[in-house]
């Protein structure tokens, strides 16, 4: 089975965010937003590298969280919250349609048995 459009975006967008240092950026963006930074300033208020940011930077914008825009010789970088909020959504409504007999955790019949019967 290949994985479709949407799984292949999803795992994108949470690569994006599963490193620390990317959660780390992604909030220090989201305190500036909706403008965002210049690359030098975020790399001032982050303290990396200059090469491990883009290289972090590099997951985020291939995950779709990431805004690039060219003023003058800078390049400013920023997190649509919107947008970030409509793909974590969008994850977890596509999980649901997608897993029909879905439960909730706290379901007693959602509960493994092999579980239940080890303990």
């Amino acid at each position: 089975m290949t994985p479709t459009k949407a799984q292949e975006d999803n795992a994108a967008f949470f690569t994006a965010l599963s490193h620390r240092r990317r959660q780390m950026l992604c909030e220090i963006l989201l305190r500036h937003a909706p403008n965002g930074l210049p690359f030098g300033a975020l790399q001032v208020e982050s303290g990396l590298k200059v090469s491990t940011l883009t290289h972090h930077l590099r997951f985020m914008y291939q995950g779709g969280i990431l805004n690039r825009k060219q003023i003058g010789r800078e390049t400013w970088l920023s997190i649509d919250a919107a947008q970030l909020f409509h793909r974590a959504n969008g994850f977890g409504s596509e999980m649901v349609k997608n897993t029909r007999s879905a439960r909730p955790m706290n379901d007693p019949a959602a509960t493994p048995t092999i579980l239940v019967n080890a303990m």
